[in-house]
């Protein structure tokens, strides 16, 4: 699971992180939506010279599923564990549970809040 956090870090950095290519990847569509709503700011900032091919191989590496595809009681629990962090990172949450996978995020404020409600299944890209 990856959330949009280190996917705009990718796309922002001159150098991509190749290790996180060593796992499968997932997200929910919420990825695209972030990533189509912030594009021009994107492009503006990143130092990347090669964007776009950087964006299509993102994009050929992440599995993207469907909100409607994760059962409800994940999204359920999931909101149990944002409500008072952030509740945009909803289906991200609910998607590694549902999954049983970890969610590799760059967010500290997200990282902090669910390992204080005991979510164990979180990392960040130190610790891969």
């Amino acid at each position: 699971m990856i959330d949009t956090n280190i996917v705009f870090s990718l796309l922002l950095k001159h150098k991509i992180e190749t290790k996180i290519f060593r796992y499968e990847l997932y997200s929910p569509k919420d990825l695209l939506i972030e990533l189509f709503k912030y594009k021009n700011k994107i492009e503006k900032y990143s130092k990347n010279s090669e964007l776009q091919d950087i964006y299509e191989f993102l994009i050929k590496r992440i599995v993207i599923v469907d909100d409607k595809f994760i059962p409800s009681i994940y999204l359920k629990n999931a909101y149990e564990f944002v409500k008072d962090i952030d509740i945009k990172d909803l289906h991200f949450v609910a998607l590694s549970l549902y999954l049983n996978a970890p969610l590799l995020t760059g967010d500290k404020k997200l990282i902090e809040g669910l390992r204080e409600k005991n979510f164990k299944n979180i990392l960040d890209l130190k610790e891969i």
